[in-house]
């Protein structure tokens, strides 16, 4: 219990919220006492009872702690019928510093019917009672995602991190509260339900305060779990509206700590999975704050991807060339954007069209061509206005392809609008072949369009809208070139004009699934131009914490330093 009232009431030390904070419905920050209790897990998570073990109360919570662990990592001790997990709230600088920090002694829980995928390092597995709420946990979170397999779940648009999120229940409390806050914000989701919605919010805050803790832990913050925790919550933000944009935060911050740690290549899926769900999100928030991509060096450009099995073989392959490209977007955005302003500058020319060159030379089309034969099947196009340029649409046999090729798709259409801009200035008018690049971006935007159809029909979670947001939005950008070309009149204006309409109404459509503000023709136009390299207009533009200062502001916390809102 965490408030004054704590000098003159006593807490009663009950978990995930104490009595007196769920009487006055408030958060509990579960700054605990200084005697340490061993509990035991009754029915409900809500429903631990403190229960002091057997022994003097002078030991060491620590020692006490040790006493209930064999070498083998079974119970041994203060196991009870009723239970098979015992926790401890233990504190971290002694038994008497009042500081205590509540976990779970189990190295791995998982559900009995749940098999991993995942090695788990040696870690002896756990078993668990029925009645544990880590089971349950377990049981409602795998309702929620559902069991399809991998290549075929909606799931998997947010990454194939979400999968293995069960292996890991059990192990971190911030995790656990994210998991919970991201199945009850599902149901919400789908139901529409306000009250279901009303405690997934309830649920939300309690995960995000102990995700603070966490991230705030030095001994925690670049913890698996941790980063587990951040995709969980941001994901949840985006189920409760993206027109808060409350995610951005989640997503900036989940980068800067992947960063600040540095990729390993330890054996670890989920960690591989994060950063391969999360580099596209940091490259558009990137290019809103007009900088390069915290990914954009040899550390991570060469980070593998995680293991899939896909009937594909080249999916790997072609994950990490996609993500190669991709980080650089910003780089090259920034460079064009400089020049232009400076158009004077060798260096930058130079700089500039040696990475443009790079890039485009890069392509994946024979990667692409072999996927789109192998994994995908030509069906009619249901949209009138889009079937009379476009009759056939793509239906993929996995969602990871739709996932990877849009992917692919929409770096190309970003990089193919910047070389157009160095092409029209004078140094760069014959350093490109126009024509070529031209038909390329075209088409690239068409395939876009192609795939939309398909994303849409991604039930029950409508995650292939979110997928095609932004891909819609840059393909406009296409069709939006194309009638300045063109002038006002003819077959190809006509074209133009219906495919750009109908990428802005697709797009707004997809938003207004995931509680988005629509975009007006002029918003985007806009945006195409500071994409092409023109400068960002002042309500594109994001701040964007750098590294450093990310960890000052996290050095001040730790401190007690609470800054004052910008």
């Amino acid at each position: 219990m965490h408030s004054k009232l704590a000098l003159i009431a006593q807490c009663d030390e009950r978990r995930p919220s104490c009595g007196q904070c769920a009487k006055k419905s408030r958060p509990c920050s579960y700054e605990y006492g200084k005697v340490a209790f061993f509990v035991d897990e009754s029915e409900q998570q809500g429903g631990l009872c403190p229960k002091r073990p057997a022994g003097n109360f002078e030991t060491p919570p620590q020692a006490l702690a040790d006493t209930a662990w064999g070498t083998n990592g079974a119970i041994t001790k203060y196991t009870t019928p009723e239970a098979t997990i015992i926790l401890s709230v233990r504190s971290s600088r002694g038994s008497k510093s009042g500081n205590g920090v509540f976990q779970t002694l189990t190295p791995i829980c998982v559900s009995k019917n749940v098999k991993s995928s995942t090695p788990f390092n040696g870690v002896p597995r756990i078993p668990r009672s029925p009645i544990c709420s880590e089971t349950k946990l377990c049981d409602q979170f795998l309702a929620v995602i559902g069991t399809d397999p991998p290549n075929q779940n909606p799931s998997e648009i947010w990454g194939s991190w979400i999968r293995l999120i069960p292996s890991r229940i059990g192990q971190h409390p911030a995790l656990d509260y994210a998991a919970a806050a991201y199945a009850e914000g599902s149901v919400a989701y789908v139901s529409k339900d306000p009250a279901q919605a009303a405690a997934a919010r309830t649920s939300y805050s309690r995960a995000l305060k102990c995700l603070q803790s966490a991230v705030l832990d030095r001994s925690s913050e670049f913890l698996t779990e941790t980063l587990s925790a951040i995709k969980l919550l941001s994901t949840f933000e985006l189920l409760m509206g993206m027109a808060s944009f409350a995610w951005v935060s989640h997503t900036q911050g989940l980068a800067k700590l992947l960063v600040a740690r540095g990729p390993r290549l330890a054996d670890d899926e989920i960690e591989r999975s994060i950063f391969y769900s999360s580099y596209p999100l940091e490259i558009a928030e990137a290019i809103l704050s007009d900088s390069v991509s915290d990914f954009d060096n040899e550390d991570w450009l060469f980070f593998p991807p995680p293991e899939t099995i896909s009937e594909y073989p080249a999916f790997d392959t072609a994950c990490q060339a996609v993500m190669q490209q991709y980080v650089r977007v910003p780089r090259l955005m920034k460079l064009v954007r400089t020049y232009l302003q400076d158009p004077n500058n060798l260096i930058l020319r130079n700089e500039a069209v040696d990475l443009a060159r790079k890039l485009y030379l890069s392509n994946l089309d024979s990667l692409v061509s072999t996927a789109l034969v192998d994994t995908a099947d030509l069906v009619p196009t249901n949209s009138p206005d889009l079937r009379e340029y476009y009759p056939d649409s793509f239906k993929y046999h996995s969602i990871k392809i739709l996932d990877l090729l849009v992917h692919y798709w929409t770096c190309r259409v970003f990089l193919l609008g910047l070389i157009q801009t160095l092409c029209s200035t004078q140094y760069f008018s014959s350093s490109f072949p126009l024509e070529e690049i031209i038909e390329e971006d075209e088409r690239a935007a068409g395939y876009i369009l192609m795939s939309s159809e398909f994303a849409a029909s991604v039930k029950p979670m409508p995650t292939g809208a979110v997928l095609m947001i932004m891909p819609l939005q840059i393909a406009f950008g296409t069709w939006h070139r194309s009638e300045r070309r063109q002038g006002f009149y003819g077959e190809r204006w006509n074209r133009a004009v219906c495919l750009k309409k109908w990428s802005l109404d697709s797009s707004n459509e997809y938003l207004s699934i995931w509680g988005g503000r629509e975009q007006s023709t002029d918003e985007l136009e806009a945006k195409t131009r500071a994409f092409e390299g023109a400068p960002l207009e002042p309500w594109m533009r994001r701040r964007k914490w750098s590294v450093e200062e990310t960890r000052h502001k996290s050095q001040r916390l730790r401190n007690g330093i609470v800054e004052p809102e910008q």
